[in-house]
């Protein structure tokens, strides 16, 4: 456990509170949804090992907004214009 005066010791802890209070920033300023928001960054993996807290909680990958986004991106740049695939 950490000690509650000294809140630098638990450094995880206190970069979600900073990545939160960011993105409750930019949502509110870009007058965006900040569910989703929240959504995206549950369901991003911590690290190239450890999955993301969505995975953990549910046992598989949740389909979001981001990974439909970058599937059509990836989808149209591999289209030629014939529509085959390079």
């Amino acid at each position: 456990t950490s000690s509650p005066r000294y809140p630098q010791s638990n450094g995880l802890a206190e970069r979600f509170v900073g990545i939160v209070k960011q993105m409750l920033k930019k949502c509110e300023s870009d007058g965006k949804n900040i569910y989703l928001a929240l959504f995206e960054y549950r369901n991003t993996p911590v690290s190239d090992k450890i999955p993301s807290p969505t995975e953990l909680m549910f046992g598989r990958k949740i389909r979001g907004i981001l990974s439909t986004s970058c599937l059509r991106i990836l989808v149209n740049n591999c289209l030629t214009n014939d529509g085959e695939f390079r």
